[in-house]
């Protein structure tokens, strides 16, 4: 298949005056593909299906075991993949395959097809009528009374309508490579193609709410699965089919469905002629009642619920696809009836695994309703009001028995249940909601009894991550700025209550996690540890982070809670150890997106904690910078250099003349004097004249700045000396240099010397590196120029002389590269000087040490080299070496 695929694709870029053969043997190839497929339906036929979600990869596993070259669900007799529909991996390959061999001889592909699905399609209608005349009682008995013949031509077609159906899916998906496009109308063939599936969906509709009518009928049935019952009757098949069909209207929608789609009238018409579909609003009608139907009778087999979710989402993917979606009577329904009554997965008794998918749901359903709110004004909130009433009914539930009522009168299983489902349904519904219009009608409903309802939650199940989890990532939502929805009209308060809710949840609940950390075994260290950590790490930087309200203010009225809130993220921090910021990439992204907003913003606090701190960060960047992945590279390098910037003030102070009294400025109680005893500044009033009332914030302020003042504390300004962390900055400053900066006392260097000497040849190692993924340190000349530039030079010399003599000129040429026309100051424009230079060296390098082989001097070097002196290494085995010998 893929010689021929080759072949066929290059029809267009190939020029001769000859025939080509391929147009002749191509269609063969085609024929018998198609034929080949059909005629091994009969060997799994009778299997039961077992189909896995996109987001289970257990064939990748399957394949890392078996042998190379083999597929260990084709090629092992004893794999429990016996179905090839079964394998995606392998489906999906042979599908691209196939689509650009078949477009070779467009018409007579289409040709084939549409004979072979006539004859499975009414081979199967025929079976499934004379089975639905036997009555319910047939669908439901143990044993039901359908003849072995009627089984296995159920089976037997399902199994062949699900190749075909993929079949013309690909077709579809591929249409553009098409090499007979001026031959034939395409797009004429491609309807003829969809019609015979829009047939088959219509078809399985009508039967299903056929069967579905027939167990009402039962008195014992008040909600009836008929999902079951198809897939007892095919063995399984049916869901082989039903996939099939998302993907085949994923591949139409993608094609003919959109704003920009010009070329769908020819296939309309023919869609027209063959089953009546005329325009796009008709074919929305068939996406919409397909992805209704399969959410409300598939949604208990997660294989089908997943790429169903999917395909609406790419349905409500643009503003004007909405408003169409919004005018079907299906979608009305989805937005006024979202219970677990019409939907099986939202309710409490539905599986871990289907829960998850019930903020994607929602995000979707919320996305729908943000179309809504913007054709009606920001003061109406009666729809959204209308389309939360489901949720309101379960959150009125659970604050009535968990806040309001000593005695729940509901099981603590089912709180449990409906507390997880009410957290994940309104992380999807907040994460839709952009504007600030509707996330305020959000924030009217939520505040403040479901914080209150959310906190009590923790309280009850504080170690259990099903229940935290949802409620962390929750609230993470509830905080995130996302396109200054979080941007209040000035009369509202609302972002300093938001910030104080978000604050006292995370505080009362931040140390009860890090008592319970320390009981947890090595086998549960992900799922108890890890999984809770990294969500409430993420709930902890979006809460310092998005600035929706002044953190300053809560110090002058007397609330630390955001400065202990501060603290709690050190602490959380210090709970991750260096194997669990190797091994888990999810929890290092949280850990560096945080750490990264500590070293930015809150510098001041994290140098007026123990010396011990500040190192173990120091630590934690070092395996940051190495991180094979990117994002965590690149975090971790911007907490590097908002440390070193901090450094690098504290060492080599600006010269300004309102910096302490390095320009002769002194400081008394009345205010700050020049050494001429004349005031550059108007004096300052620790109180003013009762003439002159004083708000009470006003007045914290004046009584900070008069605290400071008395103590003699250097400030640079009234305003400066307001900080949220000045009254640690001196402290911090001081701890700094004294623990970390300074050299230990017995001649040994400083720790902040023997880890930045190990950052340097990080980055000088990566940088040699082909596959270097992060080129950027801005703190990386600080380090070279300000705090160790003899160990760089003697560095640098040690590789020199590892070199032979006629390639060390060359090589001192590119290392002189890295810091050319880099000055001593910390702007902009020096920063990315240096990052281009970076870019210079490194192909430099790689320039180097494709043409040169590199090799030890003399004898002596290479027996002491940790490396293989028979072959040809690298400049970064030279670094490494040289390093360690220094």
């Amino acid at each position: 298949m893929m010689l021929w695929q080759r072949l066929v694709a290059s029809i267009p870029y190939t020029r001769t005056s000859q025939p080509y053969l391929i147009d002749t043997y191509a269609p063969q190839v085609t024929r018998a593909y198609i034929e080949s497929r059909l005629a091994g339906v009969p060997r799994y036929a009778e299997t039961v299906s077992k189909p896995k979600p996109l987001r289970i990869t257990k064939l990748s596993s399957a394949v890392e075991k078996a042998p190379v070259g083999r597929c260990a669900s084709v090629d092992d007799p004893e794999s429990d993949e016996t179905c090839p529909l079964d394998d995606n991996m392998t489906l999906s390959q042979q599908l691209d395959q196939f689509s650009i061999i078949g477009r070779c001889d467009y018409s007579s592909t289409c040709e084939l097809i549409i004979s072979l699905f006539d004859q499975s399609f009414n081979q199967l209608q025929s079976t499934l009528q004379q089975m639905v005349s036997l009555g319910p009682a047939a669908f439901l008995s143990p044993n039901p009374p359908f003849s072995p013949e009627q089984l296995h031509s159920i089976r037997l077609e399902e199994n062949r309508l699900t190749w075909l159906v993929y079949m013309i899916g690909a077709l579809l998906n591929n249409r553009s490579t098409s090499s007979s496009g001026s031959l034939v109308d395409s797009d004429q063939l491609d309807g003829g193609l969809i019609a015979s599936v829009m047939r088959l969906l219509q078809f399985g509709d009508v039967c299903l709410n056929l069967i579905l009518q027939l167990l009402q009928q039962d008195a014992q049935l008040s909600n009836p699965n008929v999902a079951s019952v198809l897939i007892h009757i095919s063995s399984g098949a049916i869901i082989r089919l039903e996939l099939a069909i998302i993907t085949f209207l994923e591949k139409f929608r993608k094609i003919y469905i959109g704003d920009n789609i010009s070329r769908a009238s020819r296939m309309y018409q023919s869609l027209s002629d063959l089953v009546g579909i005329s325009d796009e609003t008709t074919i929305l009608k068939v996406f919409v009642s397909k992805v209704l139907l399969n959410l409300r009778y598939w949604s208990d087999h997660e294989v089908v619920l997943e790429p169903t979710l999917k395909l609406f989402g790419e349905l409500a993917s643009s503003f004007t696809a909405m408003k169409k979606l919004l005018t079907l009577d299906d979608v009305k329904f989805m937005l006024a009836n979202h219970t677990p009554t019409n939907f099986r997965f939202l309710s409490t008794t539905s599986s871990s695994s289907l829960t998850r998918y019930r903020s994607e749901f929602y995000a979707y359903l919320a996305r729908l309703m943000l179309v809504t709110l913007s054709g009606i004004g920001s003061d109406d909130n009666r729809p959204f009001l209308d389309f939360l009433a489901p949720l309101t009914v379960v959150a009125n539930n659970l604050i009535s028995n968990l806040l309001l009522s000593e005695n729940c009168s509901i099981s603590p299983e089912e709180a449990r249940s409906n507390v997880i489902g009410l957290a994940r349904d309104l992380a999807g519904v907040a994460f839709s909601l952009n504007t600030m219009a509707a996330f305020q009608h959000f924030l009217d409903w939520f505040y403040p009894s479901l914080f209150s309802l959310f906190s009590r939650a923790l309280e009850f199940w504080p170690y259990d991550p099903h229940v935290t989890c949802p409620i962390l990532k929750l609230l993470a939502e509830i905080a995130n700025n996302r396109n200054d929805r979080l941007k209040f009209e000035s009369t509202l308060p609302m972002g300093y209550l938001l910030l104080a809710e978000m604050t006292k949840v995370l505080n009362d609940y931040g140390p009860r996690l890090i008592a319970f950390f320390g009981q947890i075994s090595e086998d549960n260290v992900y799922e108890r540890k890890v999984k809770p950590l990294r969500r409430y790490l993420d709930a902890l930087r979006i809460t310092l982070n998005e600035k929706y309200a002044n953190f300053a203010v809560f110090g002058l009225v007397g609330d630390n809670s955001f400065e202990k809130c501060v603290k709690l993220s050190t602490d959380m921090l210090l709970c991750v150890t260096d194997a669990e910021l190797k091994g888990f990439i999810k929890l290092s992204k949280a850990y560096f997106a945080l750490l990264e907003v500590l070293t930015q913003s809150h510098m001041e606090f994290l140098c007026s904690l123990d010396s011990s701190v500040l190192r173990r960060f120091f630590n934690a960047i070092v395996i940051g910078v190495e991180s094979l992945d990117g994002l965590v590279a690149w975090s971790a390098c911007s907490c590097l250099d908002s440390i070193l910037t901090h450094v690098y003030k504290l060492l080599y102070p600006v010269s300004s003349p309102i910096n302490g009294t390095s320009n002769g400025i002194n400081q008394n109680g009345n205010g700050m004097l020049n050494n001429h005893g004349e005031s550059k500044y108007p004096i300052f009033v620790p109180s003013p004249p009762s003439s002159l009332p004083t708000s009470e914030i006003a007045q914290a302020a004046r009584q900070r700045l008069t605290a400071c003042i008395t103590r003699g504390v250097p400030i640079k300004g009234c305003c400066s000396a307001l900080a949220i962390w000045f009254d640690r900055t001196e402290a911090g400053n001081t701890n700094l240099k004294k623990d970390f900066l300074r050299h230990s006392p017995d001649g040994g260097v400083s720790e902040f010397t023997v880890t930045s000497r190990q950052l340097m040849i990080t980055f000088l190692a990566s940088f040699m590196n082909e596959e270097c993924k992060n080129q950027w340190s801005s703190g990386f000349p600080i380090i070279i120029e300000h705090g160790f530039p003899m160990y760089f030079s003697n560095l640098q010399r040690s590789i020199l002389n590892a070199l032979s003599p006629q390639h060390r000129p060359e090589l001192e040429g590119i290392f002189g590269k890295l810091m050319d026309g880099v000055e001593d100051n910390l702007f902009a424009k020096n920063r990315d000087r240096f990052t281009q230079n970076v870019s210079t060296f490194r192909h430099a390098l790689m320039e180097f040490m494709k043409k040169m082989s590199v090799k030890l001097v003399d004898d002596q070097q290479a027996t002491n080299a940790t490396y293989d002196t028979n072959e040809t290494f690298s400049l970064r085995s030279i670094l490494l070496f040289s390093a360690a010998s220094l």
